[in-house]
């Protein structure tokens, strides 16, 4: 009989207590939640810019007297003057432009007048009294492949220098050939000239010939009293293949170049 009761008053219990606690439930009345107040707004005022309409008008030209009319006026610009060539006079105080001393900064030693100061072989002296002329050689890959060098052999010195590299690897050199004894009748291929060619035809005194440069380096160039043959403004010294690439179609002759340098008044003999 205890067994039985037992387990019977352990339900009556559980069901009393789930009727209670579900009558509280019914009964409690749930805490409200609270609610936000939003915070009132404060307006800054930014001012607004305002635009002045400007009307544009052309600077007027300059004006001139015109023959015809006394006192009229014409509205044609003034031309502008072309920069100079080879200046004599260097800017002072301009980092850029390096500093040309007296050439030559020691004194030269006495040597025979048929020896070429530059190989010192045995030459014409009549050759040797005349400017070295320093001309920019490409040395592109289809150059050299395609056999398009003229005039390397007949040079007195050549310099080879590294212009272009890919990552660290090898790309491109260019020759700077110096003739002063030779005369070869094709130099070429004509290329650009580099910052280097300040050091070496200064160094020579001699005739930079090249076809254009970088606008920083065409513009150093013509700050300096170098002899520059920049092809763009010594035309008549050059000649075009146009059966070659852009990589070696100028190219320009000994002959014409010297005759070139002695029209402009820029042939003669240098110290070296």
């Amino acid at each position: 009989m205890f067994s039985i009761a037992r387990p019977r008053v352990t339900i009556v219990f559980i069901l009393a207590a789930i009727l209670l606690v579900a009558c509280e439930a019914a009964d409690a009345t749930p805490t409200p939640r609270p609610t936000r107040t939003p915070r009132p707004a404060t307006a800054t005022s930014v001012p607004t810019p305002t635009l002045e309409l400007v009307e544009l008008t052309d600077t007027p030209s300059p004006t001139v007297a015109t023959p015809d009319a006394p006192g009229a006026t014409s509205a044609q610009p003034t031309p502008r003057p072309a920069a100079p060539q080879n200046p004599q006079v260097v800017p002072a105080n301009d980092p850029l432009i390096p500093v040309f001393g007296p050439f030559p900064p020691k004194p030269i030693p006495s040597r025979p007048a048929n020896v070429n100061p530059l190989t010192g072989l045995v030459a014409d002296p009549a050759a040797l009294a005349r400017r070295p002329i320093v001309a920019r050689i490409g040395n592109d890959q289809i150059v050299r492949t395609s056999f398009w060098h003229a005039g390397l052999s007949a040079a007195d010195l050549v310099f080879e220098e590294l212009i272009d590299i890919l990552g660290n690897a090898y790309a491109h050199t260019r020759y700077s050939a110096v003739f002063l004894s030779n005369d070869p009748p094709l130099i070429g291929p004509i290329r650009s000239g580099r910052l280097i060619n300040l050091q070496i035809a200064p160094m020579l005194d001699g005739a930079l010939v090249h076809a254009g440069a970088s606008n920083g380096t065409r513009w150093i160039f013509s700050q300096t009293p170098m002899i520059n043959l920049d092809e763009y403004f010594n035309m008549p010294a050059y000649c075009y293949n146009k059966t070659h690439g852009y990589q070696g179609r100028l190219y320009a002759t000994g002959p014409r170049l010297r005759e070139w340098l002695r029209s402009k008044g820029w042939e003669k003999a240098v110290p070296l």
